[in-house]
């Protein structure tokens, strides 16, 4: 537990002293650069023990890119994993050329775990840094650093091409372009694609945001289609199996278990008060007259994190889903305090309160429940 707490200390330290800078200087940049050393650091030298998903697939990737005497032989290699062969061929190509890399070039499997966390923690800390003059930038790291970064210790390829969803539609994304011209926001999905195939649920996230963004003052209408779309999809599982069947995307069936869903509140309270902060800051934004689309959108995706964290009550493959749209929960604390004065009390008190639920949500979450197995930190 240490570790963690005095690397996400040292870091949000450094960001907090930088934070008002501005962001094309070299001294921003240097300073970012050392506070992200800081966390990529840790999760490089850590143990084989932390984080659940080093020994079911990248330990035994990396031995055998080390072992391989070329790439081909790479290529077509395997190993025994669990009940089958499994083999390079299986996984995303941009994961397989970073385990390549990593074992070839540099040698090292921390580098590859050194690496992981890089391709993660760089496009949200450059999504949070577009957000930041609403919002103190270490506020927003800090939701990073206790809601999601020992996640990322586990789900490494997931969260590489989750982190270039979150920068796509945060920072990539135009609200004066149409959806056709958004080039830069496709390309960043596409190229989370390489390491995790489930970024294309990114795809109806632009299409969604684009649907928010077409009126001014917003129209709440849309919201609540939204959210009753979400609904309606959560509760007719067995059609979505049914339809990913036809299409030739069975092997994804498996992962919804026996479609016997059940409703997890557990679940919903534990992401209740990120629902309620979304929520009221799309109605702080909507009374003061400004553009709501991203607030609507950030509302929705918390609305749909929270429905799609019912599905751990199929498999706890299929719950992991809902991490992708959790985290645009990183977003509310910029959207909320953007509708406050600095030096309005309520900024304060709102800022305390976000605090303190990513402190309790990381204490209970990973100390207690130990979610991913990350607690206790092993050192290599």
């Amino acid at each position: 537990m240490i570790p963690y707490l005095v690397c996400f200390a040292l870091s949000l330290t450094i960001i907090l002293f930088i934070q008002d800078w501005r962001h094309n200087t070299v001294g921003f940049i240097f300073w970012s650069f050392i506070a992200l050393l800081i966390p990529c650091i840790l999760a490089g030298w850590r143990g084989y023990a932390v984080g659940t998903d080093i020994g079911n697939y990248a330990k035994p990737l990396f031995d055998l890119a080390d072992n391989a005497l070329n790439y081909k032989d790479f290529m077509g290699s395997s190993w025994y994993r669990v009940y089958w062969i499994s083999g390079p061929q299986e996984f995303e190509i941009g994961y397989v050329l970073l385990v390549w890399i990593s074992a070839r070039i540099f040698g090292s499997f921390q580098a590859l775990l050194f690496f992981t966390q890089l391709l993660t923690i760089v496009p949200i800390y450059i999504a949070a840094t577009s957000q930041s003059q609403r919002c103190p930038l270490s506020l927003s790291m800090g939701m990073y650093y206790f809601l999601y970064y020992n996640s990322t210790l586990n789900m490494m390829r997931q969260w590489i091409a989750m982190a270039f969803v979150m920068l796509a539609l945060i920072h990539l994304y135009k609200t004066e372009v149409g959806i056709l011209r958004q080039q830069s926001c496709f390309a960043a999905i596409l190229f989370g694609c390489l390491f995790h195939v489930t970024a294309l649920i990114a795809l109806p996230m632009v299409l969604l945001r684009s649907y928010l963004d077409s009126t001014g003052t917003h129209d709440s209408k849309r919201i609540i289609v939204t959210c009753l779309i979400g609904l309606v999809l959560l509760f007719g599982i067995r059609a979505i199996s049914y339809v990913l069947t036809i299409l030739g995307l069975g092997y994804y069936v498996g992962y919804l278990g026996d479609l016997n869903l059940h409703i997890m509140p557990d679940q919903i309270i534990l992401r209740l008060p990120l629902l309620c902060l979304a929520w009221y800051a799309y109605i702080r934004t909507l009374r003061s007259g400004k553009n709501c689309g991203l607030a609507a959108f950030i509302l929705c995706m918390v609305f749909y994190g929270t429905l799609c964290s019912q599905l751990l009550s199929l498999n706890s493959q299929s719950g992991r889903i809902a991490t992708y749209f959790d985290m645009f929960s990183m977003a509310v604390p910029s959207l909320l305090l953007s509708t406050f004065r600095r030096s309005d009390l309520y900024r304060s008190v709102i800022s305390v309160f976000i605090s303190l639920y990513f402190v309790g949500y990381w204490a209970y979450y990973y100390l207690s429940l130990n979610v991913g197995e990350t607690i206790p930190y092993i050192w290599i």
